[in-house]
């Protein structure tokens, strides 16, 4: 049976019907729920504080939010980012992907680094290597899917994957 309109006027009609004249508004980039304004909020201060250069990965909707390269010490890098947010006196921090509805912990290859920003402080930010949230029992099968961290306390476990942007992402 024919369809009412043909395959190369589908677009434009529905953006028309939507009241978008221009495919390329910019509106219809901007992040729509607050959680992608979270997420969207800690790529730019990562961009714009760090001495980094960051794209995006070949495949979205995966466990890579972006590839960054630190123009301090020359290395590149497989990012998951994700937001602290406040919870029982200190910051917590899901690091779960979700597979088949629910959710699980990372595995190994999912990433290199997991980059927590700070809402509150943009030019600091958590830097995990994969192999400490391993080590944290974070990651596989049997991994935790939450971090609870305490950046104002030095003794805390992670007070040492706490960088600051003049520092650069990684250490040598």
């Amino acid at each position: 049976a024919p369809f009412a309109v043909t395959r190369q006027q589908l677009a434009p009609k529905l953006l028309a019907a939507a009241g978008i004249a221009d495919p390329h508004e910019p509106t219809l980039f901007e992040p729509r729920t607050a959680k992608q304004r979270l997420e969207v909020e800690g790529l730019r201060s990562l961009m714009h504080k760090w001495p980094v250069r960051v794209s995006l990965p070949d495949e979205e909707q995966g466990t890579v939010d972006c590839v960054v390269r630190d123009t301090r010490h020359d290395t590149e890098h497989d990012v998951q980012c994700k937001t602290a947010y406040p919870y029982r006196g200190g910051l917590r921090v899901d690091v779960s992907k979700t597979r088949r509805g629910r959710k699980v912990a990372y595995e190994h290859q999912d990433f290199d680094l997991l980059v927590v920003h700070l809402r509150d402080s943009p030019e600091r930010k958590y830097v995990f290597p994969i192999g400490c949230l391993d080590a944290r029992g974070r990651i596989g099968p049997r991994g935790k899917t939450w971090l609870l961290l305490r950046p104002d306390d030095p003794k805390h476990w992670a007070a040492n994957f706490l960088r600051h942007a003049s520092q650069g992402l990684v250490g040598h």
